[in-house]
């Protein structure tokens, strides 16, 4: 079973060997395999998904007022 990232589904997804279109092997010892999703696209089996890009960091943090909880005591005490 292999679990690439596919481009074009925007996700990863499973696939068996069943799915497998090719591989080759590197002098390195290293195996290329590729795979086909069920969309059509060729993936290599180590396709991982691109990061996200970080959202802006915070220049000054605030603080975020407490809820007010509303009790019989504190109705009776506001009237």
């Amino acid at each position: 079973m292999f679990a690439p990232y596919c481009s074009t589904c925007a996700s990863r997804v499973l696939l068996t060997t069943r799915r497998i279109v090719r591989f080759t092997s590197e002098e390195t010892g290293l195996v290329d395999v590729v795979l086909r999703c069920y969309c059509g696209t060729e993936v290599s089996a180590d396709a991982t998904a691109p990061h996200a890009t970080p959202l802006p960091a915070v220049s000054k943090p605030q603080a975020v007022p407490a809820a007010r909880v509303l009790t019989r005591a504190t109705a009776a005490a506001a009237s």
